[in-house]
């Protein structure tokens, strides 16, 4: 795919997707109480609409940045000569080929420390954009099922997965889930890449 129509695809989608979460918030609480909403920003911090708006705008610009560095930062593929995509992840990440235990605690808690910084951005470029815009619209269409049209199984869900506050676990569990699902394309399409560009 054409970069710039990768890159014009998840912020279209990212920007639409935070507007539509914003928008349903506004919807079923205009006045943004305290207790109806589950954002910590408002329930924790007391933010009001204006700098809820704000930080909104600031957290959108830093996303976008990093989807950009995903989008045009690709160079030369990592060489490695395995057909195992979870080594050419490990030699991507980290420059060698690491057990499974010590990638993944490298990849998400930063121990091992990666060694290779540019392709660990771009991995986060792009998990943090497609996360993000998923757990949005999970978001925006959780008011919706709950409030409007009062689905009883989702409301059960929702209230069942346990929350932080008035945060409901289950917008991070679709979050985190949807991540794994954005980690293993992004190792897939880079591996297809660095084979597609050996012959």
């Amino acid at each position: 795919m054409n970069r710039f129509l990768l890159f014009g695809n998840l912020v279209f989608a990212f920007v639409a997707s935070r507007l539509a979460d914003i928008g349903s918030t506004y919807y079923f609480i205009p006045e943004l109480g305290i207790a109806e909403e589950a954002n910590p920003l408002v329930s924790i911090a007391r933010f009001q609409w204006i700098e809820l708006l704000i930080f909104q705008f600031i957290l959108g610009v830093g996303v976008i940045l990093f989807a950009a560095y995903y989008s045009f930062g690709r160079t030369e593929p990592v060489q490695c000569k395995s057909h195992s995509l979870r080594t050419y992840a490990s030699i991507c990440l980290f420059n060698q080929d690491l057990e499974i235990s010590r990638f993944l605690r490298g990849l998400f808690l930063g121990y091992p420390i990666p060694t290779n910084w540019h392709q660990l951005f771009r991995f986060y470029g792009f998990t943090l954009i497609v996360s993000l815009t998923a757990a949005s619209y999970f978001a925006a269409a959780s008011w919706w099922m709950n409030h409007y049209f009062q689905i009883s199984w989702f409301t059960y869900l929702y209230q069942a997965s346990g929350g932080v506050g008035n945060y409901p676990l289950i917008v991070v569990y679709f979050g985190l889930f949807v991540s794994l699902i954005a980690s293993y394309y992004f190792f897939w399409s880079e591996h297809r890449f660095a084979k597609m560009s050996h012959g």
